[in-house]
This record gives C-alpha cells, sequence and structure tokens, in this order.
C-alpha cells in the first residue's frame, strides 16, 4: 500500500490501537511514509505524529447533554464452594500446562473459559449471584433498572431462572429477532422488569436501552472496547440519569489477574494516543501474556 502513487491518502480506523503501539505504527506509516525516518521510532514521535494526523469524534463532543458516566469495579472473594473447585481446577490447569498436555493457546483459553466460568458460579453458590441479588433488590425498590452483560449464554440462563423475582428478560443471539424486538419493548416500557440480561455480542451494539442507568458487567471480555460498546446501550440519546457501571470481579482468580494485565495495557495505550485506552484497545492478549497469567512460560 506505500508503495501505491497517490496525492492523498487516509486510513479509517475504529480502534486505532489494537493488540501493540506497532498497529498503530503500521497506520500512520501507511498514511505518510516520510514521516519516521528511523527504524527505531521512539514513542514521542509516534505520539506526535497522531496527534497530527488522527481526526476523532468523541461521543461525548457532540452529545453534549448526556449525563455522566461513572464507572467502577467491585472486588469480590468466592465462596467456600467457589473457592475449592476454583483452586482444584487451577492446579489441574497449570500442572497440564508445564506438561504439554495444554501445550496450545486453544488449551489455554478452554483453561481461562473454565476458571471463569467457575467464578461466575451462577448454578450453586455464587459471590457474583449473591451481590446481583442485593444489588437489584434496591434497584426495585428505587424504581430504577439495570442491564446485566455475561459472555456465556449459559450463565445468563442460569441467571433468569435465579432472579425470577426481579421479572427479567433476555437478549441473546439465539433468540429470533421479533423476540428480541418484543424484549426491548417491554423492557423500555414495562416497570415491573428490573433487569435485561444480555450476551455481550448479541446485545452490544445497535440497542437503545435508556429505560436502565445501571449496567453490570457479570464477567468481562476481552476486548475493553467491546465492554464499552455495550455499556453505551444506556449511555444514549434518551437517557435522562447519571449511569453507573460495575464489573464484578473475584478476588485472587484470573479474572484479578487479566484485570491487572489489561490496565497495564491501559496505561501504556493513554502515554501514546490520548484518551484512546478504553476505545482503541484490543484485549486479545499475545500467547506469552496468556501463559504468563499462570506463571507458566509460553512453548517455543
Amino acid at each position: 500500500m506505500r508503495l501505491l502513487d497517490s496525492k492523498v491518502r487516509w486510513g479509517l480506523s475504529g480502534t486505532p490501537l489494537e493488540n501493540s503501539v506497532d498497529d498503530l505504527l503500521q497506520i500512520l506509516d501507511t498514511l505518510d511514509p516520510k514521516a519516521f525516518p528511523m527504524n527505531s521510532v521512539p514513542n514521542w514521535m509516534i505520539k506526535g505524529t497522531a496527534a497530527r494526523m488522527m481526526i476523532r469524534r468523541r461521543k461525548e463532543e457532540v452529545l453534549k447533554d448526556l449525563p455522566p458516566i461513572h464507572s467502577s469495579i467491585e472486588y469480590l472473594q468466592l465462596t467456600d464452594e467457589q473457592r475449592r473447585a476454583y483452586d482444584m481446577a487451577e492446579r489441574e490447569g497449570v500442572a497440564q500446562l508445564r506438561d504439554g498436555t495444554l501445550a496450545a493457546v486453544p488449551g489455554v483459553l478452554a483453561l481461562i473459559t473454565r476458571l471463569k466460568q467457575i467464578c461466575n458460579g451462577v448454578n450453586g453458590h455464587s459471590a457474583k449471584l449473591d451481590w446481583l441479588t442485593d444489588y437489584l433488590g434496591i434497584l426495585e425498590a428505587e424504581g430504577d433498572k439495570a442491564l446485566v452483560f455475561s459472555q456465556y449464554v449459559e450463565t445468563l440462563s442460569a441467571l433468569e431462572s435465579r432472579l425470577a423475582r426481579f421479572q427479567p428478560l433476555s437478549y441473546t443471539g439465539a433468540m429470533a429477532g421479533r423476540a428480541r424486538d418484543r424484549a426491548v419493548d417491554a423492557f423500555q416500557r414495562n416497570p415491573a422488569h428490573t433487569a435485561m440480561l444480555l450476551s455481550v455480542r448479541a446485545g452490544g451494539t445497535g440497542l437503545t436501552l435508556t429505560a436502565a442507568s445501571r449496567v453490570i458487567h457479570f464477567d468481562s471480555w476481552w476486548n475493553p472496547a467491546v465492554m464499552a460498546q455495550a455499556t453505551a446501550r444506556a449511555h444514549r440519546i434518551g437517557q435522562k440519569k447519571p449511569v453507573f457501571v460495575t464489573t464484578l470481579v473475584t478476588e485472587d482468580t484470573i479474572e484479578e489477574r487479566i484485570q491487572q494485565l489489561l490496565e497495564r495495557k491501559r496505561a501504556l495505550f493513554k502515554t501514546m494516543v490520548d484518551d484512546l485506552s478504553t476505545t482503541g484497545l484490543s484485549g486479545m492478549l499475545t500467547e506469552r501474556e496468556l501463559y504468563g497469567l499462570f506463571n507458566v512460560r509460553a512453548p517455543r
């Protein structure tokens, strides 16, 4: 692309920063091959070039009447039952990583999924479910509503039955289009439905759910940008209340380690392009980072 002879070049990217700063560097270098006259480009030069070349439209700059949005992380301790199941599963998984049984990245991801589902634990005693039940009880008394996001449809199905007293509605990719439309309409109009349970993939874009001013991420998606898009379902035109976003993270688990790693990535990217940390960061981790979550060296 850099060899093409052109008078004007545009680079259009929804996520200017992906896995690393190198992705941004490639875009900028394609737009202006003369911008970086050296092989090793210092961070300050990339940041300055990005500021000169990048045109951005932030939602808060366009929709000035939107109420504020507040985000927080709720750290929870696993129940005794969850802790026993989690520790056993992690010990077995780490042993398999070390002896090569789970030597491939898909095996590591499968282990992470298994551990995250134990952290959710909605089919038994669950610290997250206990917290969510109390939280929805407060919202019900105040006449407010919440959107509850999870990446696991099985988690949402279990939550639907465990939270029946709040008359939750579901929104997943397994539902037909008309059923999803009816669920959105009922949630927006009927105050009896305190919560809507949404899969991040199906409910993360294209919806307006301003009847809710609370957003709960029951578990975290790999990509914070996807989570931000999901949160925006409540923070849209028509929202009159401040929006409060809570991410549930269980302590001393894979969830907390992933959260810490993503926070370090956000800090790195914030030094590169001002305030791109939530909209432009891909949560996909490198192979080395995935294995590092378990203090195991990645195979060469």
